[in-house]
């Protein structure tokens, strides 16, 4: 598989540019983008806000700047994105400053690890090959290809390249008469709403989310909403356990080194019914997540929405391990819109009436 070969690393094109380079953005994305330039050398020679975050106010030594300043004090430059951009308004301005200036939106792990490299990629190849293979559709295949040199180039018209909105998979969905859905890393709730609306005849719900202040909005909007939905203040792994915790308040709040603890349990002890739709966002702990449904997937056999940006390589290899879990389930890739590689999820459906074979 040769299609990344014609990709230039953005951190390589970065280094051999003498346009000035500034970064768009402050906060903890900026943050990890100064780490990365310090890695690899890359002097930064600004950084800009948009207009109602610019203020009186300096970040690790820069003075934060607006756009036109920056446009005033250099004839052309180099923009680095440093945070995620989604909203339909914030979306397209990205688009209109590649139109003037190189603009590149660097790939930054969320949860640990180290970004796609050249050599990594090359070094697992056959990886990438196989969950190639394995993908059920040409759209699939697109998305993974342009995710892929997304990551190695930084360059956002991949993404849009390969984007696309959920009533297109949920077309491929079919589920049973009253549906029963799982919500993991259920937020507040607003996932557990749209599935609702989208499918008016859900049975009932069951809401995981581990968050405590997120727990509590979520008990609240359900209440409020008057959905047969239970909320559950676990985080989901493998096997019951409690765990250190990070509590964000926001959709950030994950496993690792939090100064706080949470419950954690797998989903077949969670479920305890019939489950026909599992959305599984659990910032990073999809594969433990997977590894807690044993019984879940022989018993019901549903289908699934998985999250693959969380972890640098979600994007194949879960695609592999899921592959393994469920071989009698089609696997697809999608990306909807979004700066960066986030919302890249797996969907998982049955392809014929038979349980999972292994896991």
């Amino acid at each position: 598989m040769n299609f990344f070969n014609e990709c230039r690393f953005l951190w390589d094109r970065l280094k051999s540019s003498h346009k000035p380079i500034v970064i768009y953005g402050t906060g903890d994305g900026a943050d990890k983008l100064l780490d990365l330039c310090e890695r690899f050398h890359i002097k930064i020679s600004a950084i800009f806000a948009s207009d109602g975050f610019v203020r009186d106010r300096t970040f690790r030594g820069y003075k934060v700047e607006s756009y036109n300043n920056v446009c005033e004090r250099f004839d052309d430059f180099i923009i680095l994105l440093s945070f995620a951009v989604f909203k339909d308004d914030m979306y397209e301005r990205m688009f209109e400053l590649r139109e003037h200036h190189e603009f590149y939106a660097p790939d930054m792990p969320l949860f640990g690890g180290d970004i796609l490299t050249p050599d990594e990629v090359r070094k697992r190849a056959d990886e990438i090959r196989r969950a190639y293979d394995i993908l059920a559709d040409e759209q699939s295949k697109k998305v993974l290809e342009c995710v892929l040199k997304y990551k190695i180039t930084g360059e956002i018209q991949y993404l849009r390249e390969c984007e696309s909105n959920r009533d297109e998979i949920f077309k491929k969905l079919k589920l049973p008469k009253n549906p029963v859905y799982l919500d993991l890393g259920a937020y507040d709730g607003d996932t557990v709403y749209e599935f609702f609306e989208r499918f008016p005849d859900c049975a009932r719900a069951v809401a995981v989310e581990p968050d405590k202040a997120n727990y509590k909005k979520l008990q609240s909007n359900l209440k409020e909403w008057n959905l047969p939905a239970r909320a559950v203040n676990k985080a989901v792994w493998s096997h019951f356990c409690e765990l250190q915790f990070s509590m964000e308040s926001s959709r950030n709040s994950h496993a690792g080194d939090g100064a706080d603890t949470v419950l954690a349990d797998s989903i077949d002890n969670i479920i305890c019914t019939r489950a026909d739709y599992i959305k599984m966002d659990v910032e990073g702990a999809e594969r433990q997540a997977l590894s807690g449904m044993t019984a879940t997937m022989r018993d019901y056999n549903p289908s699934l929405c998985v999250s693959a940006y969380h972890q640098t390589c979600d994007f194949f290899t879960l695609v592999n391990e899921i592959s393994e879990i469920c071989p009698n389930h089609s696997i697809y890739l999608r990306h909807h819109k979004y700066i960066p590689a986030w919302e890249t999820n797996t969907y998982v459906f049955p392809t014929r009436n038979l349980h999972c074979l292994k896991l």
